[in-house]
């Protein structure tokens, strides 16, 4: 017997062989000349069987089902509902999961493809769409459900995966049409909407569809905000440890010391997100309100600090030990007066910048350097010319292991 046709239609309205059975009236009528046929999803005519049960001549009880035929042997070999349900035909769980979302009170389900992330993106269908179960589409295929706008137009076909999925030319079909396409699970999910409303939403899961859905997608492709504020926070903590006074050039390279420690899928990830490019980093850094905030108060000036700081290289043995044998090169004026340049140089490089007219030239430098020709020619002898790459807007703290030959290296490793 023929038990792969599990629903048949007749006057717009789809039946099981159950449903059938009980509706005299319409079985009667389905026979009439005047009267539409019952048919297949493919439009096959149909016959109905009904089930019956009975004791056979051996005395063996004997069930029949009730179940539809097709009344031609030529139709059902070309039949595309026999041939889409050739494996033991439609199974509960697959009809079950079709007739929910034909009726549209459901919401579907896409996770992030970030391995990391379970975040999703929900859809479901709009309220003015109408829906068609078991849909002849490109005349070779039966699509599981058919949505369409209120132009007859298709919105979206879905497929549903029991045991078996779309693959091959349907699927690369339905991958290229201007409509929405969706492959689900027949596994749903019941979950209750909110406390205001404890209704049961059926949610089913998306698995396979057009494109790539990340969570984060509407800031740019492979996107996962996740992932993203993952490492932005990885980002923003390893700032807050560094010295914010420093410029960001400087950061930038302790911020690329740091990622070097990381798995090269973190640094990939990293760079994907915009944390990775000096030419922008400024930008990303002051992006972020928190580093932003945290850079102004460690630039802002902290006048007893820097008084301090000052008297402890201003009178340091160091200091005096300089100025003993060079004591043409005094700094005259700014936050290091009367150190060094060597000090200068070392302790508070911007200093020398501005000297060697790296900063702007103001009245007030044009005055400087006529003033302190000496030392002007000192300042750029020292650097030859060159500018510092580190360069901060405090005074390095004093320590009393520093030496001559230490300050020296680490003048010379400074400069471009």
């Amino acid at each position: 017997m023929d038990f792969l046709i599990s629903e048949a239609s007749f006057n717009g309205e789809t039946y099981t062989p159950e449903q059938w059975q009980r509706k005299l009236e319409l079985n009667n009528r389905s026979k009439k000349d005047d009267e539409p046929d019952l048919n297949c999803a493919d439009g096959c005519k149909l016959c109905f069987r009904r089930g019956s049960h009975y004791i056979n001549r051996f005395g063996t009880p004997v069930t029949i089902r009730p179940h539809f035929a097709h009344i031609n042997s030529d139709q059902k070999l070309n039949c595309l509902y026999v041939h889409k349900y050739r494996h033991g035909g439609e199974s509960p769980e697959h009809l079950k999961a079709k007739h929910m979302i034909a009726g549209m009170d459901i919401e579907f389900k896409r996770v992030c493809m970030e391995p990391t992330c379970i975040e999703c993106m929900k859809m479901k269908p709009e309220p003015d769409w109408t829906s068609k179960t078991e849909v002849r589409i490109n005349n070779r295929w039966l699509a599981d459900v058919v949505y369409y706008y209120p132009t007859g137009d298709i919105a979206c076909v879905i497929e549903i995966k029991h045991s078996h999925g779309v693959d091959g030319e349907k699927r690369k079909w339905l991958m290229e049409q201007p409509f929405q396409y969706l492959e689900v699970s027949t596994d749903v999910i019941y979950m209750t909407s909110t406390l205001d409303n404890p209704n049961l939403t059926r949610i089913f899961t998306i698995i396979d569809a057009v494109g790539d859905f990340y969570c984060g997608e509407i800031n740019g492709p492979k996107w996962c905000n996740t992932l993203y504020k993952r490492y932005n926070r990885i980002f923003i903590e390893s700032m807050l440890k560094l010295n914010l006074t420093q410029s960001y050039k400087g950061l930038f390279q302790e911020w690329f010391r740091i990622t070097n420690t990381l798995p090269d899928r973190d640094y990939q990830k990293m760079d994907h997100y915009g944390l990775m490019s000096m030419d922008d980093f400024e930008d990303v850094f002051n992006a972020r309100e928190e580093l932003s905030k945290a850079r102004k108060d460690a630039l802002r000036p902290r006048k007893d600090d820097t008084n301090r700081r000052r008297n402890l290289w201003k009178n340091s043995p160091l200091n005096r030990d300089l100025l003993r044998q060079y004591p043409e090169d005094k700094y005259p004026s700014g936050k290091l007066k009367g150190c060094h340049i060597l000090i200068v140089a070392y302790a508070y490089p911007h200093s020398i910048d501005w000297v060697n007219g790296y900063c702007l030239k103001t009245y007030q430098w044009k005055n400087f350097c006529k003033k302190y020709k000496h030392i002007a020619d000192s300042c750029n002898n020292l650097t030859l010319g060159e500018r510092f790459l580190e360069t901060s807007t405090t005074i390095i703290e004093y320590d009393s292991s520093i030496t001559v030959e230490f300050m020296k290296i680490k003048i010379k490793d400074n400069l471009f």
